[in-house]
């Protein structure tokens, strides 16, 4: 039972005690506390009282390093805060303090979440499935084409709540990542939180730079720009927003994923047949597919870079799929972006 404290509280023994009582008799008990277990010292003893009713008191003798003795009637019975009374508060606050539950779903498809009992909070995060990444142009008879762009990540949603404002269960959805081209599926927590899915990054032209797919935490990098590509890559993802621009002017590279998980734009290339490379790969949940480099008579522009995802621990993990690289008969695909996750902290 844990430890209890009232301000004031004395009495004296209505009559004499031996050292092998276990009721304690006072004249008025009405100031102690009523239930759980207190301390009390009569004389040099102190005892655990551990049960009051009216003015008799159960107790536990020689508590702490003391010595059950006898006591006269009239001793002042005084409630005390001892050592052991805050070494046992300390083990009843520890007691009491739930350990956060976690539950993580990470795989696409629906789940029925029971919420746990004796909860007070609630911590959700919903994750949408990654965008695919578009293809890199494919031409025959053109000199400039731009890869294809990244895809975006799925939007991202925080919620810290009661635990009383929410469903005893609750579906919870996590959403498909988008094949090449195809834009991601929604994830969400019931009707609380509902995470967009990932936009579908543009396929090459061959007019320009394409554009990356839309997203939450991060868009997918623009395709690769046509005319003189070079053989350089793209830069890392800033850390929020959308994904940088292809350029079609040196060094004609695909934009980088934004989110610092995102990928890193392809390399372009110059000459007939030679390879244009597919966007560098994405972490996290929910991340965008990469795009895929292009296909032309003679200038490739590199796929975009996907959007970033969500990171459930510092481990850059999952891993998305790199953009496909260009051949020398065909374009690159862009590749699939990631399913969402669900993850729910209750404490």
């Amino acid at each position: 039972m844990a430890e209890v404290f009232a301000n004031n509280a004395s009495s004296t023994l209505n009559s004499g005690i031996t050292a092998g009582a276990t009721s304690v008799v006072v004249v008025s008990g009405t100031r102690f506390p009523v239930t759980g277990n207190f301390r009390v010292k009569i004389d040099n003893e102190i005892l655990l009282v551990t049960a009051r009713t009216s003015n008799t008191l159960t107790v536990t003798r020689g508590q702490e390093s003391t010595t059950a003795a006898s006591h006269s009637s009239g001793a002042a019975v005084i409630h005390v805060l001892t050592a052991g009374a805050m070494t046992q508060l300390k083990a009843d606050i520890t007691a009491t303090v739930v350990n956060p539950q976690v539950t993580s779903y990470t795989t696409a498809g629906s789940y029925t979440w029971t919420k746990p009992a004796g909860i007070t909070m609630v911590q959700v995060v919903v994750v949408g499935g990654g965008g695919g990444g578009g293809g890199g142009a494919n031409s025959s008879t053109d000199y400039s084409v731009s890869g294809g762009s990244g895809g975006g990540s799925g939007r991202q949603l925080h919620w810290v709540g009661l635990a009383s404002s929410i469903s005893a269960t609750v579906t919870v959805v996590v959403g498909v990542g988008g094949a090449a081209g195809v834009d991601g599926s929604n994830s969400s927590f019931g009707t609380y939180l509902i995470a967009g899915g990932g936009i579908k990054g543009a396929a090459g032209t061959t007019s320009g730079a394409s554009v990356g797919g839309g997203g939450g935490e991060g868009g997918g990098g623009g395709g690769g720009g046509y005319n003189n590509g070079i053989n350089t890559a793209g830069g890392v993802g800033v850390l929020l927003g959308n994904g940088r621009s292809g350029t079609y002017s040196s060094p004609y590279v695909g934009g980088a994923g934004a989110g610092f998980t995102g990928g890193s734009g392809g390399n372009g290339a110059v000459g007939s047949g030679v390879v244009a490379y597919g966007g560098g790969v994405a972490y996290g949940y929910g991340c965008g597919g990469s795009g895929g480099g292009s296909r032309s008579i003679s200038d490739h522009g590199g796929g975009g870079g996907g959007g970033g995802g969500y990171l459930l621990t510092s481990t850059l993990t999952p891993v998305g799929t790199a953009g496909g690289n260009s051949s020398a008969s065909a374009a690159g695909a862009g590749s699939g972006g990631l399913a969402g996750c669900v993850v729910i902290t209750c404490w």
